[in-house]
């Protein structure tokens, strides 16, 4: 429990929680190397980044990389030690299979940091090969909601028809391809207004997903009704409220511990869109809030779901999370591309306007 409790404690301020629970963990722990990304949070929470830094500076960055991702991507402590980790790890890492997923952490640390170029040129780097079919799957996506570079997408978006290209493969790789590639391939076009293919696509990834059980089912109906609900939408259906509550319901009863960080944001994310459509601020509110957190060491999307959440929970009358939700966007976002700076400017300016607003309440 402790393993939890003491990062939770200190990202919730309750530093009396956090000092018991250092107390009685010390007694029964040995081991030192979760004391050092304490003392870091630590360090951040109670205001002293000096001490933080010097934490930083005396341990090798390398080794502590991800637990610090997992804490920056939480609450946003820490992120410039993050990336110098990150640049520490890369120099240091002679493993390629390790180095491979340290290039792709340093993807979605400097997609949500608002530094899309630099992810870009980590993604390419995070490559097992020429035709690594990861690579423009997330180009596509990371143009689709989070600044990423559209012209890559493009040229991803050529590369990702040929693997979709024909009738559904009998081996279970080829097919495995095929859905990724149609579930976002799909999404680009009604993105681009183009209905052409879509009934060929939900009828190709209900195909594939018909043999599966369990927690990978759910997986795929989520993926197929973001794409009935998204075609809704560009199509002007009557059906677009209904497509959109049943996409929110199945949202609602993801495996958040064991699915796609990246997907699943990009569902809600989705989802949040068409529910402030169709009139449910709250239930918007709602699915760009919902996303895996402590289970994962990053969420490429992460930006892209604080800055809606932020602007919804204030359109909710969320006072008090939308300041968090701004907060926790604006500490990663202290470095960004130029095109993104009116962007942080606009949030920025927004959220001294609910800081002011909530004194004396």
């Amino acid at each position: 429990g402790y393993v939890h409790a003491l990062p939770l404690s200190l990202s919730l301020g309750a530093t009396a929680d956090a000092r018991r629970f250092e107390r009685l963990r010390l007694a029964a722990d040995t081991s030192r190397y979760w004391y050092v990304l304490h003392r870091w949070q630590k360090a951040y929470v109670l205001g002293d980044s000096a001490r933080a830094h010097a934490i930083a500076d005396s341990i090798d960055l390398s080794q502590y990389v991800y637990g610090m991702g997992q804490v920056a991507f939480y609450d946003g402590t820490g992120t410039s030690d993050v990336r110098r980790g990150i640049d520490t790890a890369l120099k240091k890492e002679t493993s390629d299979q390790s180095r491979r997923a340290i290039e792709r952490l340093a993807h979605d640390f400097e997609l949500v940091s608002g530094r899309p170029s630099s992810a870009l040129a980590h993604l390419l780097a995070s490559g097992d090969s020429a035709t690594d079919a990861n690579i423009p799957i997330l180009e596509v996506r990371d143009a689709l909601i989070a600044d990423g570079d559209t012209t890559a997408a493009r040229d991803a978006v050529r590369a990702l028809a040929r693997w979709e290209a024909g009738p559904v493969a009998s081996d279970s790789a080829r097919r495995a391809n095929q859905r990724a590639a149609t579930r976002v391939l799909e999404p680009w076009r009604l993105a681009h207004g183009d209905t052409s293919q879509t009934r060929r696509s939900i009828d190709r990834l209900r195909a594939i997903a018909h043999p599966l059980t369990g927690a990978r089912k759910t997986e795929a109906e989520v993926e197929i009704a973001a794409i009935e609900a998204m075609h809704a939408d560009v199509a002007h259906s009557p059906d677009l409220r209904a497509a959109t509550l049943r996409l929110d319901s199945l949202l609602r009863v993801l495996d958040y511990a064991t699915a796609n960080a990246g997907r699943t944001s990009f569902e809600n994310l989705i989802a949040a869109r068409l529910l402030e459509k169709v009139g449910d601020t709250r239930g918007a509110l709602a699915a760009a809030r919902r996303r895996t957190d402590a289970w994962v060491q990053n969420n490429p999307y992460l930006a892209t779901q604080l800055h809606e959440q932020g602007r919804l929970a204030a359109l909710a009358g969320e006072r008090e999370e939308a300041i968090r939700a701004y907060r926790h966007y604006l500490a990663f976002r202290t470095d960004v591309d130029p095109a993104l700076r009116p962007q942080v400017d606009a949030v920025r300016r927004e959220l001294n306007q609910l800081e002011k607003s909530s004194v004396g309440r």
